[in-house]
């Protein structure tokens, strides 16, 4: 005698005793196997991530770090100082409540500063001068703002409404209002960061791919001090620029949180960064000079561009 195997439905427990509806136990559908499918059985490649050179750029980094970071030596430390200045500042308000609406916003883009800072002096130190730029940019009119702030608060209830305030207003009401930066350098900066907003030749470098050049990615290429100088002295004095605006407009409540010390240690950086302004702008210079006399770079690209290609 034959016994029929009874029918389990769908909704009933498994009788394979897990407490699960059959439906989602043993009642699940078989997987197809891959002969079903055609696939063929051929081994399983590393996935494109482990392929080289892409896997090595991480020690790379590395390298390039520990390379730059020993050129640079003074100058990172004085950016690291400002930012671990900031930091602490913005610990101490940590425990202050916001009094007005122009507070609120200062709290909000300072901090927000304070991360373009900290990630162009990290991509500097990666010899990535294509990323650090933007980030440079943004820190730049973010502390702008910071400041005409600080000058004007309506602008601060106008900005923490969502209205635009632009470039415009801001160069026109700090150019009577200059803290760390005299109105001249402000104007060079301005217009240095201005040139950039777009990948212009000027600014996208020759890399040479192909020119002797093999892979010319994340900071692979050869460290061109010239430009990695002229980024440093910009992030110097945006470190700088930053935090004395940042002690500045909250002095008061820093006086009140110990901040006697702050303001202290603040005023014990303005020898330094006059030191190595001094010190990096005529380093750059002699570059700069040397480049001049050497000429334009030979290379395919450029010699298209004189007409000899």
């Amino acid at each position: 005698m034959v016994v029929m195997a009874q029918k389990i439905g769908r909704n009933e427990q498994c009788p394979c005793g897990s407490g699960r509806k059959y439906k989602n136990c043993h009642g699940l559908p078989k997987p197809i196997a891959r002969a079903q499918l055609n696939i063929d059985d051929a081994p399983v490649t590393d996935p494109p991530r482990h392929w080289k050179p892409y896997c090595e750029l991480a020690q790379i980094e590395v390298e390039r770090r520990r390379e730059i970071e020993g050129i640079f030596g003074d100058e990172f430390a004085f950016i690291d100082d400002c930012l671990a200045l900031a930091a602490k500042h913005v610990e101490m308000l940590g425990g202050i409540p916001p009094s007005s609406v122009e507070d609120v916003g200062m709290r909000d883009l300072s901090c927000n500063a304070f991360e373009f800072l900290y990630e162009a002096r990290a991509d500097i130190a990666k010899n990535i001068p294509s990323v650090v730029f933007p980030l440079m940019r943004r820190a730049f009119e973010t502390i702008s703002l910071c400041q005409l702030f600080m000058a004007k608060p309506e602008f601060a209830r106008k900005w923490s409404k969502g209205r635009a305030i632009s470039n415009s207003d801001v160069r026109k009401h700090l150019e009577h209002d200059p803290m760390t930066e005299s109105v001249d350098q402000l104007r060079k900066d301005y217009n240095y960061f201005s040139k950039g907003t777009h990948p212009n030749r000027t600014h996208v470098p020759f890399l040479f791919l192909g020119e002797g050049n093999r892979f010319p990615l994340c900071g692979v290429p050869p460290i061109d001090p010239a430009e990695l100088g002229r980024f440093v002295l910009h992030l110097v004095r945006l470190s700088y620029w930053y935090v004395g605006v940042f002690a500045y407009y909250y002095r008061t409540s820093l006086q009140r949180q110990g901040g006697p010390q702050f303001i202290a240690e603040f005023l014990k950086l303005t020898p330094r960064i006059k030191q190595i302004r001094s010190a990096l702008e005529a380093h750059l210079t002699r570059l700069e000079e040397g480049l001049t006399a050497r000429g334009k770079p030979e290379g395919i690209g450029p010699a298209f561009l004189n007409g000899e290609g």
